[in-house]
C-alpha cells in the first residue's frame, strides 16, 4: 500500500515533494506526539483515579480519625476528671501517710524505749533469779543449821530438865535434912538441959552438917551447869533469830520458821533470864525452881 500512498506525489514539483515529506515527518512527529500524549493522559488519568481513590480512603480515614479523636477527647476529659479524683485522692492518702509516719516515729521511739526497758527487765530478772537462786540455798543451809539447832536445843533443853529435876531433888533433901537437924538440934538441946551434951549427939551433927556441905556444893556446882546451858541456850537463841531476820531478808515470799526457847529462871546471882515464848512453847515450858533455902550460920559453923 506504501507504493499506492506514495503515487500521488508522482509529477510533483522538487520543493513540493520536500514540503510533503516535510509535512508528512511532522505528521509522524505529531502522531508520536500524541501516542506519548496520550499515554501520559492515560497514565494521568490512572493516577488521578488513583489519587481520587487515596482521596476517598484518606477522607473516611480523617472520619474514622475525626471520631476517633471525638472518643479520645472524650476519653481524655474523663481521665482528667478521674486524674483530678485521683490528685485528691492521692493528696488525701498523703495526708493520711504523713500522719501515719508521725505515729511510726512516734511507735518507733516508743519501741526503742519499751525494747531497753526490756532488756533492762531482763537483766533485772536474770539478777534477781540469781539472787533468788543463792537466797534459796542459804534458806536451804540455813534450815539445815536450823534443824541442827532445833536438835541442839532440845538436847539442851532435856539437860535443862534433867538439871532441873536434880535441883528439886537436892531441895528436898536439903529441906529433910533441915527438918532432921532442927529435930536433932532440939533432941540435943533437951537432952543436954537434961544429961549434959554427949559425944553421940556431937558426932551426929558434925555428920549433918558435912553432908548439907556436901550437898550445898553439889547444888552451887548444878546451879552453875544450870547457869552454864541458860548462857548456851541464850546464845543459840540469838543465833537463830539472826539466821531467820537473814533467811527473811534474803526470801521474803519464804516462811520462817519461828523457833524461841524458854529459859528458866533459876535462884542464882545472875537473877532470872526472860524470853519471848510462843503458845506452844508456854504450854511445855520447864516450871521455874524457886531458890533453895539458906541454912541458918549457925548450924553450920557450930560443931
Amino acid at each position: 500500500m506504501s507504493w499506492a500512498a506514495q503515487e500521488w506525489k508522482d509529477g510533483l514539483p522538487t520543493r513540493a515533494l520536500q514540503k510533503v515529506t516535510e509535512i508528512e515527518a511532522n505528521l509522524e512527529k505529531l502522531k508520536k506526539e500524541q501516542k506519548q500524549r496520550q499515554f501520559q493522559m492515560d497514565s494521568l488519568e490512572q493516577t488521578l483515579q488513583k489519587t481520587k481513590r487515596n482521596l476517598e480512603e484518606e477522607k473516611n480515614k480523617v472520619t474514622i480519625m475525626k471520631r476517633e479523636n471525638q472518643t479520645l477527647v472524650e476519653s481524655c476529659e474523663d481521665l482528667q476528671k478521674k486524674r483530678e479524683k485521683i490528685q485528691h485522692d492521692l493528696q488525701t492518702k498523703e495526708s493520711l501517710v504523713s500522719c501515719m509516719e508521725g505515729q511510726l516515729s512516734h511507735a518507733k521511739a516508743s519501741l526503742d524505749t519499751e525494747t531497753g526497758r526490756n532488756h533492762q527487765l531482763k537483766g533485772d530478772l536474770e539478777r534477781v533469779e540469781q539472787e533468788l537462786a543463792k537466797a534459796q540455798h542459804r534458806a536451804e543451809k540455813l534450815h539445815a543449821e536450823n534443824s541442827q539447832l532445833q536438835e541442839a536445843s532440845n538436847h539442851q533443853r532435856q539437860e535443862l530438865g534433867g538439871k532441873i529435876e536434880k535441883i528439886k531433888n537436892l531441895q528436898h533433901e536439903i529441906k529433910k535434912l533441915q527438918f532432921e537437924l532442927e529435930r536433932g538440934r532440939s533432941q540435943e538441946y533437951t537432952g543436954s538441959r537434961r544429961h549434959g551434951s554427949g559425944s553421940s549427939s556431937d558426932d551426929e551433927s558434925s555428920q549433918l552438917k558435912k553432908k548439907i556441905t556436901d550437898l550445898e556444893s553439889q547444888r552451887d556446882r548444878d546451879a552453875a551447869e544450870f547457869n552454864r546451858v541458860n548462857t548456851e541456850l541464850k546464845h543459840l537463841k540469838q543465833t537463830l533469830n539472826e539466821k531467820q531476820a537473814a533467811s527473811s531478808a534474803a526470801t521474803p515470799a519464804k516462811s520462817n520458821v519461828a523457833v524461841s526457847f524458854d529459859l528458866v529462871s533459876f535462884g542464882s546471882p545472875a537473877g532470872p533470864v526472860s524470853t519471848p515464848r510462843t503458845r506452844s512453847q508456854t504450854k511445855n515450858k520447864i516450871p521455874s525452881v524457886p531458890p533453895l533455902p539458906h541454912l541458918p550460920h549457925r548450924w553450920i559453923t557450930q560443931s
